[in-house]
């Protein structure tokens, strides 16, 4: 069986680079299966010691202190991010 342990971007080759890519990033259900594993547990971890989810307790002594902050925080930079991309894929769309 092959194995591959990273997406080879910084391969010369751009059939290695595609090839790398679609089996490193191809939908995997055992890792899919494992995701959802940890997240519940995460979840259960965080409510037994009684928080509401595990992102309230992860956040607990951080930076932003509470997930509504966090959320605020990530759609004020994607709200000042947007025109940039916004450029970005417009030149992309010209090439």
């Amino acid at each position: 069986m092959l194995e591959i342990s990273h997406a080879y971007v910084f391969s010369d080759d751009p059939y290695v680079r595609e090839v790398g890519y679609r089996v490193f990033y191809r939908n995997n259900p055992q890792q899919e299966e494992l995701l959802r594993t940890l997240m519940e547990a995460r979840y259960n971890i965080a409510k037994c010691a009684g928080f509401e989810s595990f992102a309230e307790r992860a956040n607990i002594h951080s930076i932003c202190d509470t997930p509504s902050k966090v959320e605020n925080f990530l759609n004020h930079l994607s709200s000042k991010l947007l025109p940039f991309s916004e450029r970005d894929r417009d030149k992309l769309l010209q090439l």
